[in-house]
């Protein structure tokens, strides 16, 4: 039986030739839409936290009072701009 999706089962080639299997993940939503949506998995960069963490803070300095913590290190957009 064929995969689903592209992306499932699906093989990349390097660029030395050897095959590797490229991850990804899928979510159906059968009993309501019947939509079925794939995302590709990637390695991120060792950067790319600490590059958050400084968009953050930046945010936060430009937008204190928008920019509210719902949780222990999770940031949200206050909703109720009068407060």
């Amino acid at each position: 039986m064929p995969p689903a999706h592209p992306y499932q089962g699906a093989r990349r080639r390097s660029a030395g030739g050897a095959e590797r299997s490229r991850s990804s993940v899928s979510v159906h939503d059968g009993p309501s839409t019947g939509i079925t949506v794939t995302l590709p998995l990637f390695v991120l960069p060792p950067t790319w936290a600490a590059e958050q963490r400084d968009l953050l803070t930046r945010v936060r300095e430009v937008c204190p009072r928008e920019v509210v913590e719902t949780s222990p290190g999770a940031w949200t957009w206050r909703r109720d701009r009068h407060s």
